[in-house]
C-alpha cells in the first residue's frame, strides 16, 4: 500500500499545527491544574498506561502486534477520538465508536488497494505531483 504523503503532509502544515496547539492551550487552560488535581490525574492515567502496557505486552507474547508497538502510544490514539467528542465538540458518544476505534487502529484506514494509481497532482490525496508510491 503507498503511503498517504499528500495526506500527512497537510495534516503536517502550518495551519494544522497552528490548529492543533490553539486547541491544546484551550483544553489545558479549561481543565485547570492544581496540585492535587494533577496528581490525582497522574496517578489514574499511571495505572491506564501500565494496564494497556500489559494488555499490549500479552498480545506481542501471541505474535497479534508488532514487538515495536507502543502501548502509550495505542491507548493515546483510542482515548483521542473519545475525548474530542465529549469534551471538544461534546457530541454524543456513539455505542460502536470503540469497536470502529479498535478496528481503524488495528486494520488502518486507508485503502487496501488505491482507487486509481494517478500521481498527476489532479487527486489531492495522491500527494505531490511526481511522488512516488511507497508500500507500507
Amino acid at each position: 500500500m503507498r503511503e498517504r504523503s499528500g495526506v500527512r503532509a497537510r495534516l503536517n502544515a502550518s495551519s494544522s499545527s497552528r490548529f492543533f496547539a490553539s486547541s491544546m492551550v484551550c483544553t489545558r487552560f479549561a481543565a485547570g491544574d492544581d496540585p492535587d488535581t494533577r496528581q490525582a490525574r497522574d496517578r489514574y492515567w499511571a495505572s491506564r498506561y501500565e494496564r494497556a502496557r500489559q494488555m499490549i505486552t500479552r498480545a506481542v507474547d501471541r505474535g497479534e502486534l508488532a514487538d515495536t508497538t507502543d502501548p502509550r502510544l495505542v491507548l493515546e490514539m483510542l482515548v483521542g477520538p473519545v475525548h474530542f467528542k465529549a469534551v471538544l465538540t461534546r457530541e454524543a458518544i456513539d455505542p460502536g465508536m470503540p469497536r470502529r476505534l479498535v478496528d481503524a487502529l488495528l486494520d488502518g484506514v486507508a485503502r487496501s488497494t488505491p482507487a486509481t494509481d494517478d500521481q498527476d497532482g489532479d487527486n489531492p490525496d495522491d500527494g505531490p505531483a511526481g511522488a512516488t508510491a511507497v508500500p507500507r
